[in-house]
C-alpha cells in the first residue's frame, strides 16, 4: 500500500495520512526552509527548497531528516528515478544526488533546465531545456 502525504506550507510540515481514516497518522514532520516541491523515491521523501537551492530528505518510515544538501543557485524541477534524485537549475546544470550518501554531482547541460522526467522502464532521463524548442519566423 502506498502512503499519502500532505504538506502544510504555512507550518512547514509534512504529514502522513492514514488511508483508511483519512486522518493524520503520527506526528507532523517539521522541515526547515520552504517546501517548494516534494517527490517520493524509495523509502524517502525529497523536499526542494528553491530559495536556498537545497534538498532535504525525510525517511518515510522513521521520520528522520537528512540534509539539507546544496543543489545549485536556482533549482527549477526535481525527479526521482534510476537510483538517484535529479534536480535541474536555471543556470544550465543538472544535479544528481545519490540517495545513500547524499553526494551531489553537477552535470552541465548548457541551457536552463525547465523540467525533468524519468522513464524507469526505458532507463531514460528526460530533460526539457530552455531554448531547445523555439518558434520559427514565419
Amino acid at each position: 500500500m502506498q502512503t499519502v502525504w500532505l504538506v502544510d506550507l504555512l507550518a512547514g510540515e509534512v504529514i502522513r495520512v492514514d488511508q483508511a481514516s483519512f486522518r493524520a497518522s503520527g506526528r507532523p514532520i517539521r522541515v526547515s526552509g520552504s517546501i517548494d516541491q516534494i517527490v517520493a523515491g524509495g523509502d524517502s521523501l525529497w523536499i526542494l527548497d528553491r530559495q536556498a537551492g537545497a534538498v532535504t530528505v525525510i525517511d518515510a518510515t522513521t521520520g528522520a531528516i537528512r540534509g539539507p544538501v546544496r543543489v545549485g543557485d536556482s533549482p527549477t524541477d526535481m525527479a526521482f528515478g534510476l537510483g538517484s534524485v535529479w534536480i535541474g537549475d536555471r543556470d544550465g546544470s543538472l544535479f544528481r544526488v545519490d540517495p545513500s550518501t547524499l553526494e551531489v554531482k553537477r552535470l552541465p547541460v548548457g541551457a536552463e533546465v525547465i523540467g525533468i522526467a524519468v522513464d524507469e522502464d526505458a532507463g531514460s532521463l528526460w530533460v526539457y531545456v530552455g531554448g531547445s524548442v523555439a518558434p520559427t519566423a514565419g
